[in-house]
């Protein structure tokens, strides 16, 4: 099991959900604020779930950052909203004004990524993390 002292706060990310079920794929995306400094191409990352019901994250694992692509959120297309979180785009974009909102100014006008990262290594447990209710 990788320690998330074994990697630079800025090199873990976290995730509240498994939208779509897309980190059980071979690679997933992720839409996050435009950070360059914290995602970078080639990069390894520890990929951390938040486990249903706590506050608590666990690791899944390390991937690889292999692609992403700059927006707005009125650039936000229905594929990428349904490839990513399963939702329509309205929906999506509700969702992300109401996560930043208050953390970033004009968040509207601000620029997002879409992050596409491929596992390099799961953890052990990693399907049971992903799908605690199919192993009880």
């Amino acid at each position: 099991m990788f320690k998330t002292s074994q990697f630079k706060k800025n090199r873990i990310v976290k995730f509240s959900h498994n939208w779509n079920e897309k980190l059980s794929c071979n690679s997933f995306s992720t839409i996050r604020l435009k950070n360059t400094s914290k995602y970078v191409k080639g990069e390894k990352y520890l990929i951390m779930l938040k486990l249903a019901g706590s506050g608590v994250y666990e690791s899944l694992g390390v991937a690889t950052l292999v692609g992403s692509s700059n927006f707005t959120l009125d650039q936000i297309s229905d594929s990428m909203s349904y490839l990513d979180a399963d939702m329509s785009k309205t929906s999506l974009v509700r969702m992300l004004q109401s996560m930043y909102m208050g953390k970033v100014k004009g968040i509207d006008s601000q620029f997002f990524n879409m992050l596409v990262f491929r596992w390099d290594f799961k953890e052990i447990n990693f399907y049971q993390r992903l799908f605690p209710n199919h192993f009880t």
